[in-house]
């Protein structure tokens, strides 16, 4: 991927949220499962890691739920 000029982004709710920054234009995203989250070899291939903000008493997402708001503010910020 890094050959092709993809950058790896992991999502965890430790990263930064995606909409503080501006993504690189080539992205691959990768998403955990919903116990466990990414898996640490994928987690050490990343070159970022990007969170869903959330508010309240929110825990956390479906992890459905929460790639397609990632990949809705990827595409958001290219519209």
């Amino acid at each position: 991927r890094r050959e092709h000029g993809h950058a790896l982004l992991g999502a965890d709710a430790a990263g930064r949220p995606l909409a503080e920054g501006a993504a690189p234009a080539r992205v691959v995203l990768a998403v955990g499962n919903e116990g466990a989250g990414l898996g640490p070899a994928v987690r050490a291939e990343c070159d970022a890691l990007v969170s869903v903000p959330m508010r309240g008493g929110t825990e956390s997402l479906n992890v459905a739920v929460a790639a397609g708001i990632l990949m809705y503010e990827l595409t958001r910020e290219r519209a």
